[in-house]
C-alpha cells in the first residue's frame, strides 16, 4: 500500500507529524487552501494503485478495515463501504447503523434518503473513478463527499461490511463542524448539492421519485435550520415550509413561536425531540417500532 497524505493548508501538527514517518508517506502540502473536493480529487490523482481508501486526519481505521473490504472485491463489485462507531465530545458513543441502516439491495434509493456511509469507511476502485465519468465536485467543501458518493453508487456495483471498520470523531475543531458556523457557506454547498443530485437523478433510471422527494426535503430543512441559525427567519420558515414532512412543519410552526435567532445545537435538539414524539406516537399506534 502507499499513503499519499495532502495537508491542506493545515494550521496544525499534522504536516509535520506525517513527514516523520520518512518514504513510507508521500506528502504533499497545497500552497493554498482548496475546497476538501479538490484535495480529494488531487489526491486520487497522485496516487499509483488502483483500490482508493481514505482516511481524514481526526478518523481511525480498525487493522483489519482494507482486509476484510477487500474481500467483498469480488463480482465486479467496485465500490464498498463499512459501518462506523461514532465518538462525540459530548460522550455520545454510537454504531452509525444503528440509525441509519443501508437497504441492501438498493443502495442508490437508499443512501438518497438517509446518509450512511462515512467518508474513512469507503474503498473503491481508481478505474471505476475515472470510467465512470463521476468526479468530486471542486466547488464543495461540507457536502463534497455526499454528493460524490450519491453519483457514483448508482453507477457501480456496490457492497458493504456490517461491522464497525472505523472510528469517527466529531470534535467542534473539525473542518466540517467550522464551516457549518457560516450560514452562507453551508446554504450555498447545500444548494449546489442539491441542485446536482436533482438534475442528475432525473437523468439515471435508478433513482425512484419517493427517495428524491425525502432527499429534497432533508435538505430544505438543512437549510432551515442553518437560516433560523443565523436570524433569517423568514428564509427558514420558507424551507420548513416546502420540506413536506411532518418535523419541517413542526419547525415551521416553533419559528412562530420562537422567531428569533437560534442556535444551531438548539435546533438540531428540537428536531429529534420531535422524531422522538413522532416515533413513540406511531409505535403506539401500530404497537411496533417504526423503521428510523
Amino acid at each position: 500500500f502507499e499513503v499519499v497524505f495532502i495537508d491542506n493548508g493545515s494550521s496544525d501538527m499534522s504536516g509535520e507529524i506525517a513527514k516523520q514517518y520518512g518514504p513510507k508517506v508521500s506528502y504533499y502540502r497545497n500552497d493554498k487552501t482548496t475546497t476538501l473536493g479538490e484535495a480529494r480529487d488531487k489526491g486520487i490523482m497522485l496516487a499509483n494503485g488502483n483500490l482508493i481508501a481514505f482516511i481524514d486526519v481526526d478518523d481511525a481505521w480498525e487493522p483489519n478495515k482494507i482486509e476484510e473490504q477487500v474481500r467483498l472485491m469480488k463480482d465486479e463489485v467496485s465500490f464498498v463501504f463499512s459501518n462506523a462507531f461514532v465518538r462525540a465530545e459530548d460522550g455520545a458513543n454510537f454504531n452509525l447503523f444503528e440509525y441509519v441502516q443501508p437497504t441492501k439491495h438498493d443502495i442508490s434509493n437508499s443512501l438518497l434518503r438517509t446518509d450512511f456511509i462515512a467518508t474513512s469507511s469507503v474503498l473503491f476502485r481508481r478505474d471505476a473513478y475515472f470510467n465512470s465519468g463521476e468526479k468530486y465536485n471542486k466547488e464543495l467543501t461540507i457536502e463534497c463527499d455526499r454528493d460524490f458518493f450519491l453519483r457514483i453508487v448508482s453507477k457501480c456495483n456496490v457492497d458493504y461490511f456490517e461491522g464497525p471498520l472505523i472510528t469517527r470523531y466529531m470534535h467542534s475543531s473539525s473542518t466540517t463542524q467550522v464551516r457549518t458556523k457560516s450560514a452562507e457557506s453551508s446554504i450555498t454547498e447545500l444548494k449546489i448539492l442539491q441542485d446536482t443530485i436533482n438534475i442528475f437523478c432525473k437523468k439515471i433510471a435508478v433513482f425512484d421519485v419517493p427517495s428524491l422527494e425525502v432527499f429534497n426535503s432533508n435538505i430544505n430543512i438543512l437549510k432551515g435550520r442553518h437560516y433560523w441559525s443565523h436570524g433569517h427567519i423568514e428564509s427558514a420558515k420558507k424551507s420548513f415550509a416546502i420540506s413536506h414532512t411532518v418535523i419541517g412543519k413542526l419547525l415551521y410552526v416553533a419559528t412562530y413561536i420562537y422567531p428569533f435567532k437560534c442556535s444551531l445545537k438548539f435546533v438540531i435538539l428540537l428536531r429529534q425531540r420531535m422524531k422522538l414524539l413522532l416515533c413513540t406516537i406511531k409505535s403506539k399506534k401500530y404497537d411496533t417500532y417504526p423503521y428510523r
